[in-house]
């Protein structure tokens, strides 16, 4: 199960993944806080229906896919950190050392240990 997290300072909503892919942009999805007109910032919503098209890959996706896909959307000198966690295995590739941070070099962290009781 996976889910992304949408925080304002007065609510926390949960967007439950689909079909194993949650996708995360600027912006808020919920309806709970989505804005009655929202706004486009810096090629959000072009974005996020750029990486929704890997919910239709009929073949599993390899994290390594879902970077070139953040990598081709990348706002330059504004991409400060790129995530792909993978929740079947706990791990997280993180790149956040240079700008457009897609670009990588990504670190793979083995998140395990925080998930254990």
């Amino acid at each position: 199960r996976s889910a992304v997290f949408e925080v304002t300072p007065d609510k926390v909503i949960e967007r439950k993944s689909k079909d194993g892919v949650a996708v995360c942009c600027n912006h808020f999805c919920s309806s709970e806080i989505k804005p009655f007109f929202p706004i486009n910032v810096r090629r959000s919503f072009q974005r996020f229906t750029l990486l929704e098209e890997l919910r239709n890959n009929e073949n599993k996706v390899s994290p390594s896919q879902v970077m070139e896909y953040l990598d081709s959307v990348n706002l330059g000198d504004d991409t400060l950190q790129t995530m792909v966690f993978e929740p079947g295995t706990l791990r997280l590739h993180l790149a956040f050392q240079n700008v457009p941070s897609s670009k990588g070099p990504f670190h793979t962290l083995n998140l395990e240990p925080l998930f254990q009781k």
